[in-house]
């Protein structure tokens, strides 16, 4: 079976230390078997050790966060709010890349606009391409904004921005058996400065991406991941469901516990839903879905969660 994890686990990547020397053995390979992991942000702003929840340090949540993968050892995984020193730091970190290689689109300073990331299991996986392309009317201009959020930033000045957001796509192949899939990791916009108007610019980055899919990899089995900060009834979902399954509803077999992905580090999400794995329809089939809630340990000794979000996870088989 191949296992495709999507962890929406929000990595925050800006480690104290980049001397951790134990190196981490991938387990023996499973039979065509993939495993795919969403990480999807925390709402950091700051390069600063201090959290904007509660006491917790960025290097906690990091440290925490590595350990999450390398617990689960997904084969494929999206990191999306990713910082530069965030990056920095992990590419240098042993325990890392023995294990993973990270494809993507780096944060642009001062702008707003994230690194986004591809990371794959090296013993499994390997890349054949990567695209990046900005969810605006021009997605090949780095930074694009639909004009809808251009115009609400004139009309609220000084208030909460819109951002430029991407998706990076990922065609990977599983160097057993030769399969490919395109892996996708993005974030969609928040709501900024005018709630009606980022509902409007969430529909059409969902629209661009489905586009894009279907330009970019005409025919290719996908899985397109993140925090999509929009509920199942709402007019973006359905956009992104349009020739799509949700793993969370065409799941086999469905975890009990929480079901609601944004907590906040309260530790009790309500319904909320925001975040989501999304495959192409009759292209895999899915046997096991769960919200992760697992809290990982720290070198203080103390288990937290990794992330704002609790991680997603499921199990699917490619379909040849």
């Amino acid at each position: 079976m191949k296992k495709i994890i999507a962890l929406l686990l929000a990595l925050v990547m800006v480690f104290a230390l980049a001397a951790c020397a134990s190196k981490t053995e991938a387990p023996a390979e499973e039979t065509k078997t993939e495993t795919a992991a969403t990480e999807t942000a925390t709402e950091e702003k700051t390069e600063q050790t201090t959290e904007l929840y509660g006491s917790l340090t960025f290097q906690e949540r990091m440290e925490a966060g590595v350990e999450m993968l390398l617990d689960l050892l997904p084969d494929v995984c999206g990191l999306s709010e990713c910082r530069v020193v965030q990056y920095k730091y992990l590419t240098g970190m042993r325990k890392f890349t023995n294990v993973f290689g990270i494809v993507g689109s780096d944060e642009v300073p001062g702008t707003g606009e994230e690194g986004t990331y591809v990371v794959y299991r090296k013993d499994r996986l390997e890349v054949v391409r990567t695209e990046t392309r900005w969810l605006s009317l021009t997605p090949g201009e780095q930074g694009s904004l639909f004009p809808e959020a251009e115009e609400a930033m004139r009309q609220h000045p000084g208030e909460a921005r819109f951002y430029p957001r991407k998706a990076v796509y990922a065609l990977m192949r599983d160097k057993a058996t030769g399969v490919e899939f395109v892996f996708c990791s993005t974030h969609l916009a928040y709501n900024a400065c005018d709630k009606s108007v980022a509902a409007i610019i969430r529909e059409k980055q969902a629209a661009v991406m489905v586009q894009q899919l279907q330009e970019l990899f005409p025919g290719v089995p996908y899985l397109l991941t993140g925090d999509m900060n929009c509920a199942p009834n709402s007019a973006p979902y359905s956009v992104l469901l349009e020739g799509s399954e949700d793993a969370r509803y065409a799941s086999a077999v469905t975890v009990s516990g929480a079901q609601g992905t944004l907590h906040k580090f309260l530790k009790t999400p309500g319904s909320g839903i925001i975040d989501y794995i999304i495959v192409r329809a009759d292209s895999a089939f899915f046997s096991t879905f769960q919200v992760v809630t697992t809290e990982y340990p720290t070198r203080r000794n103390k288990n937290i969660l990794p992330s704002d979000h609790y991680a997603i996870y499921a199990d699917l088989t490619i379909l040849p």
